[in-house]
């Protein structure tokens, strides 16, 4: 099974589609909504005209949960689009499937802290301070209301 079929069968679990994201030709992040196609080893998705994203890095994300915020069941694709003929071609290049079993979030929770781990040390920064104290006397005052 190829990337691009990973990535289509994973998405088609999302009723409402995925958002694509990319930049426009400013560098601006534009997104949209849509829903997926595949093509041989790209996706397609019908592009709006006020779609104006340019041609290059890209990624689509979908997820779900209950009301409670719970069962979070995510899928992440970086790629590359192109445009023509009236349409998105993205191809994928990555694939985080997250159908919410403890295993995988503990994984992705790993993933997350050492992708910002190495953002922050690629740019000499230091870990910013988190006002822990301002936090839970908001969650505390928030508490008290209901």
């Amino acid at each position: 099974m190829t990337l691009a079929e990973q990535v289509h069968a994973s998405v088609q679990r999302f009723p409402d589609g995925v958002v694509l994201t990319a930049a426009d030709l400013t560098g601006y992040p534009v997104s949209m909504r849509c829903r997926l196609r595949l093509d041989d080893d790209e996706l397609v998705a019908d592009r709006p005209k006020w779609f104006e994203a340019a041609d290059g890095p890209a990624s689509l994300l979908t997820h779900s949960h209950d009301e409670a915020g719970e069962g979070l069941r995510s899928v992440l694709s970086r790629g590359v689009i192109e445009s023509r003929d009236g349409a998105v071609f993205f191809t994928p290049v990555t694939l985080v499937n997250n159908t919410g079993s403890p295993l995988q979030m503990i994984g992705l929770a790993r993933q997350g802290h050492r992708a910002a781990t190495a953002y922050l040390r690629r740019r000499n920064m230091k870990r910013p301070d988190i006002p822990w104290d301002t936090i839970k006397a908001t969650r505390a005052s928030l508490r008290k209301r209901k």
